[in-house]
């Protein structure tokens, strides 16, 4: 109920209260101060007359005239009208000896509140008091009096006289008693309290009017336009501004205000192109982009979404984002993820159209936090992969069929050679046969039998490209396999003048492979390397040489080998086709698939191999190996291959 009042009134009722606090308690003081003085006044006006009621009393010419003492005691408190009795009591008996205002009473008993001031009503009479005293009563009707009682002494002179025959009576003969109201005092305090609070409420209205009027002026106007202000900006409408007339604090509070609206219609112009550009782009995307708040309920969905998957986002939008997967399954586990990191990149999943046709989906999911990290929900952006796929597919197809027809080719072609190689030498073996001529017989045999070897070996070679070749990883010392090639290759170099060197770095770290794979590997090579050094012709006494090194590489994950030559080199075009099956510059001797198994053969290593040649120049083949070996399997070498990696 409080937070409803205005703050002008709530500042009003403060402001009030204040200065009532202010006039009462001023107005108390001044009262209570009056009243003291008032009430002090009246008891020494009340003790002095009857201190002189007192002391006529025991003055000798009235004590022996006891009429006159009365007369007296009449006079005095019948004279005075603030006087309301005056009495002269007998100390022993109790008997009022005289009394200005008489009444029936003659006497007063033991329990009289007059007695009582002296005495105990229940126990032994005690010695009264000699000291004049006075008290303030109040009555039943809540009138107030002072009460003055003086004791009238047995003094000496007293005793002396004619009227106190008996010396031994006690020290106090009697008290005289005077009552004194004090309803004009009270009238006149009871006056100022009326005329106190009649001030307090004139100064109420008063401040009431002019704290209103100046408040209402000086504040509630100022801040009613800055609520005006407050209110605009709230509806959106910041080129609402204030006047800034004011000289005061509200002033600069609308000058602030203003910049602030600048501000905000400028910050709002930037979002909204901001908005407007990001939503764009993702309405404008072929792509689906959803978005999901943390409790799993689709939240936005693109349009291309709507393309891709047939629903309209009014279908979806609320919904449980599982009824999108084909397999809910894979939803949950995508969460999973998400518990160890912010992003899930290429997540491959299925999505069911509203039709329920399946779409192949690839999904990238991270995870939306607030400003303050807090996490609100995740975004997914998804490419629909169905078509490619199915292209991927007939590529695939297309580049095995090509394949086969490549190999059929190549056998075809090679077989060819070979066949007219074993034609030419049965012709010759006819010939010298029918000639008798031994020599053409054998020349004959021989081409035959090298036809039937060629052909021999392309099986064989053949045999090796199509084996499922699963490599058998083992701990190999590298620089021991290769001083094997050089035991095995040197004596062939120098034979054929060709120097043979071997690198090595010292402490190479053992190697997990397949030892006769890569061993197999680097000796084809090497012997290619052999091969190029022959045909080239050497100008400037160059001497033919090959070199096998071996290293570490930077990151310590894998070793590089290299064979160089100093050989023919090679054109571009037989460098792009060299590991090509089937393809040979050796027109004669070879069967174009020794760098083809070479390079397979490093692949099923995960490992790499990369060719650098300059014609006449020389060749240097470059194989990297994973050191610690590889989970690659003919499956996967396959894939790389028919997805043309």
């Amino acid at each position: 109920m409080l937070k409803s009042i205005p703050v002008l009134w709530k500042l009003s009722a403060v402001v009030i209260v204040i200065i009532l606090l202010l006039i009462a308690a001023l107005g108390y003081r001044n009262n209570r101060t009056d009243e003291q003085r008032a009430v002090s006044l009246a008891r020494e006006t009340s003790f002095s007359c009857a201190r002189i009621v007192s002391d006529n009393i025991v003055t000798p010419p009235v004590a022996h005239d006891f009429n006159r003492t009365q007369d007296l005691v009449r006079m005095l408190g019948g004279s005075n009208p603030d006087c309301t009795n005056m009495r002269l009591l007998a100390h022993t008996s109790g008997n009022i000896m005289a009394e200005a205002h008489p009444g029936d009473t003659a006497s007063l008993s033991r329990d009289h509140p007059l007695c009582l001031r002296c005495h105990d009503s229940e126990g032994p009479p005690e010695e009264p008091a000699v000291q004049a005293h006075d008290e303030i009563l109040e009555l039943s009707d809540g009138r107030r009096l002072v009460a003055v009682t003086i004791p009238i002494l047995n003094e000496t002179g007293c005793r002396d006289a004619d009227c106190h025959v008996h010396a031994g009576d006690p020290p106090v003969l009697g008290f005289l008693e005077a009552d004194y109201s004090l309803d004009r005092v009270d009238n006149i305090i009871s006056s100022r309290n009326t005329r106190t609070l009649i001030g307090i409420l004139i100064a109420v209205v008063l401040s009431v009017v002019t704290l209103w009027f100046l408040v209402g002026f000086y504040v509630k106007r100022p801040v009613r336009a800055l609520t005006t202000g407050m209110n605009e900006l709230a509806e959106r409408k910041f080129d609402f501004r204030l006047a800034e007339d004011e000289k005061d604090e509200f002033g600069s509070l609308a000058s602030s205000f203003n910049d602030m609206a600048s501000i905000l219609s400028s910050s709002l112009r930037e979002l909204e192109k901001t908005r407007d550009y990001i939503r764009g782009i993702l309405e404008s995307s072929a792509d689906i982009i959803i978005t999901v708040n943390s409790s799993g309920l689709i939240r936005t969905f693109n349009t291309g979404a709507e393309n891709v998957l047939g629903y309209l986002r009014t279908d979806v939008i609320g919904e449980s984002i599982e009824m999108l997967f084909a397999d809910p399954d894979e939803r949950k586990v995508a969460a999973e993820k998400l518990k160890y990191s912010d992003d899930i990149v290429n997540y491959a999943t299925r999505f069911r159209t509203k039709e329920g046709d399946l779409r192949d989906v690839l999904l990238t999911i991270s995870q939306l936090r607030n400003p303050r990290g807090e996490l609100i929900g995740t975004i997914g952006i998804g490419k629909d992969m169905t078509e490619e796929k199915r292209l991927q597919n007939l590529l695939m197809e297309s580049q095995r069929f090509a394949a086969i027809g490549q190999v059929f080719t190549g056998i075809q072609h090679s077989m060819k050679n070979m066949l007219n190689a074993c034609k030419g030498g049965a012709y010759m073996v006819d010939l010298g046969l029918r000639k008798e001529n031994q020599d053409m017989l054998v020349e004959g045999w021989q081409m035959v039998k090298q036809g039937i070897s060629r052909m021999a070996d392309m099986s064989k070679d053949m045999l090796r490209y199509a084996k499922d070749s699963k490599p058998r990883l083992v701990r190999t010392d590298l620089a021991q396999m290769l001083s094997d090639i050089e035991a095995v290759i040197k004596q062939t170099a120098k034979d054929k003048g060709v120097e043979f060197k071997l690198d090595i770095a010292p402490e190479l770290p053992t190697l997990s492979c397949d030892s006769r794979m890569i061993h197999s590997a680097v000796m084809d090579i090497v012997s290619n390397a052999l091969d190029a050094c022959l045909w080239k012709e050497t100008i400037d006494h160059e001497a033919p040489k090959v070199v096998v090194s071996a290293r570490p590489s930077e990151d310590g994950k894998e070793i590089c080998i290299e064979v160089t030559d100093n050989g023919c080199g090679m054109t571009k075009e037989v460098k792009e086709n060299i590991f090509t099956p089937f393809f040979s510059t050796k027109s004669k001797t070879g069967t174009g698939l020794g760098l083809s198994i070479a390079s397979r053969m490093i692949a099923v290593h995960v490992g790499k191999i990369d060719v650098e040649s300059e014609p006449n120049r020389g060749t240097t083949f470059r194989i990297l190996l994973p050191i610690d070996g590889t989970g690659g399997n003919k499956e996967d070498i396959d894939a790389k291959e028919g997805s043309g990696s």
